[in-house]
This record gives structure tokens, sequence and C-alpha cells, in this order.
């Protein structure tokens, strides 16, 4: 029997809700747009990207006509301010503990894949992936929809995966929603780009605040040994 984890990346495995507000902040600049506090950006973060902005003041047409030029300044602010930040505690524990027991780990990001290939080498955590699935470039098609229920959709037919045997961790909407559009259990972390409240209402199985969580609830639901964490 076949087990998958599947980790969102920036804001769970990640810890770079720091970035992701200069990121923001940079490009509500550029829109001559007032900063957002890291409140108002978890009260209104969402996907598809462009519904964030929008909510927050910046016209469709206005973002999309300029959406290279936006972009950029997005990935230069990003990039700069998240060589400073690492992973959440007890990360690499945690996906050693699935290696050692069989799981298949898989990392699905909105992210640009060579962006987060670089961050996995920085950590030396790429060899706990069976496959990693990014967007390969920041164009309108990204901006204006979701595509990873269907990336992973295509994984988990071509590989042999079960829904049942599957779980999706994340710390936005996207995780429960893609969990119930594919029948997958989900758990969201808190201390990402959304507040614990949306989190609780987002009809997500678990939410959680430590990886350390994990052991003993993934552990029972798989029946796998775990270790106590500290």
């Amino acid at each position: 029997m076949k087990h998958l984890a599947v980790f969102d990346w920036n804001g769970t495995l990640f810890d770079d809700l720091d970035a992701n507000i200069k990121g923001a902040n940079a490009v509500f600049n550029f829109h001559g747009r007032d900063p957002l506090t890291i409140e108002q950006y978890q009260e209104t973060f969402t996907f598809p990207i462009l519904h964030f902005y929008t909510a927050n003041g910046i016209h469709a047409d206005e973002y999309l006509e300029s959406h290279d030029e936006t972009a950029k300044v997005y990935f230069e602010t990003y990039e700069k301010a998240a060589q400073e930040l690492g992973l959440r505690s007890m990360v690499i524990e945690f996906l050693q503990w699935l290696n050692d027991n069989g799981v298949d780990c898989m990392l699905l990001s909105n992210h640009l894949k060579e962006n987060v290939e670089q961050q996995l080498a920085r950590f030396h955590i790429r060899h706990y992936f069976s496959h990693i699935s990014c967007n390969d470039i920041y164009d309108a098609s990204f901006i204006l929809k979701m595509n990873k229920c269907d990336r992973l959709r295509t994984h988990m037919e071509k590989h042999g995966y079960n829904a049942r045997n599957a779980f999706i961790i994340g710390d936005t909407l996207e995780e429960p929603e893609i969990a119930e559009l594919l029948g997958l259990t989900s758990f969201s972390i808190t201390g990402g780009c959304l507040n614990r409240e949306r989190l609780l209402s987002s009809g997500t199985d678990y939410v959680i605040d430590h990886f350390s969580e994990l052991f003993p609830v993934v552990g029972k639901m798989w029946n796998l040994e775990y270790k106590k964490a500290s």
C-alpha cells in the first residue's frame, strides 16, 4: 500500500511569511497603493492571486496590463527577503520520519520551480521528495487561475495513489479545497498566509500550529510508529 504526503512550500515548509508580505507590499507600492499590515495580509490573501490584489484596491485590468513588471517587482523583493529566512521547526525531522516509513513525499507549489529548487538545495532537503510540482513561468494564465489541483490529480492517477492513503498540508484555503475535491485528508498550519480564524472555517480536517503535532495524528491514521516530538 502506497502512502502520499503532499506539501505546500511557501508558508508551510518554508517559513517565509515576512518575504511574502514584503513582496506583496512592493507590488502595492508599484501600483501606488498603501502597504498591508500582517493582519490585513492574512485576512485577505487568496488564490487565484489576482483576487488578492483586486481585494486590496488594484483593478484587475491595471494588474493584468502590467503583470510582467509586477511579477519582477514581487520576485526581486521576495527573493532578497527570503534569503534571510528558514524552514519551520521540525520540518526535516518530519520528512525524515515519513521517508523512513516508506511514505512518498511530494512538494506541490504555486511558486516558480527554479526558485523553489534553489531553496530546496540551500536547505539540503531535495532528496526527501519523490516529486516536485511547481509553476515553470509566472504568466497571465497563472495569475487568473489555480492549477495545483489538476497537477496533483494527474500525478496521483499516473502513479496509482489512492486518496484514502494521502494527505495534503498547506497554509491557505487552497489545500482544504483540493482535499475536498480529491478526497484527501487535509492539514492546515497557522503562521502562514492566513490567520487561524480563516483556517478553522475552511473545512480542513486539522488545524495545527507546529509540525510536532503531525507525528501522532499521521502515525495513527496510517498505523506508523512515531516518536514523541519535544
